[in-house]
């Protein structure tokens, strides 16, 4: 069976509540452990390209009474695997890897957008004045407009086409 938690948080226990795990408890050991079985038996089934694009950054947080709970980055990413690999996930839970009536539960993980959100810089400084008068007495300057289909034909290119076949023939 699988289940889906939200690990949702207020901003006053955020910090004492993080998302980071004792990993020198025996919850995060065991359940450490067996997510690299869970991992390598999906190996089986699946590529390398999946494995470390899907499940690389689901991390196990315990393992207790059956249940092996793992941080997903969102609730989409959750639906995602869900509806690609149900069917090899399922049939690893079978198997009997979590215990009898094993369980996969998913919580979602709240601080993991702070690790792949992308801010781009914001310019401090105001762009430069353009003096728009210099622009428009430049054009002025430069009034000269090229016909590009005069000079064409003042170059007689060679088309490859023959001369004796014109619409003025065509019927």
């Amino acid at each position: 069976m699988i289940k889906l938690s939200t690990n949702s948080k207020s901003a006053e226990n955020k910090d004492e509540n993080n998302i980071s795990v004792d990993r020198t408890s025996e919850e995060f050991k065991s359940a450490e452990l067996i997510w690299q079985k869970f991992i390598e038996l999906l190996k089986q089934n699946l590529t390398e390209t999946e494995i470390d694009t899907w499940f690389s950054v689901i991390t196990p947080k315990s393992y207790e009474e059956n249940i092996l709970t793992v941080f997903v980055p969102s609730k989409d990413y959750y639906s995602i695997i869900e509806k690609r690999f149900n069917k090899q996930i399922t049939k690893i839970i079978e198997s009997g890897l979590l215990g009898e009536s094993g369980k996969l539960k998913y919580e979602i993980n709240d601080n993991f957008s702070d690790f792949n959100t992308y801010e781009p810089e914001t310019v401090s400084e105001s762009p430069e004045n353009i003096n728009i008068h210099k622009i428009e007495e430049h054009a002025k300057k430069n009034q000269t407009i090229t016909n590009v289909f005069k000079i064409g034909s003042e170059n007689n290119f060679n088309s490859n086409l023959y001369p004796k076949y014109t619409f003025d023939g065509f019927v």
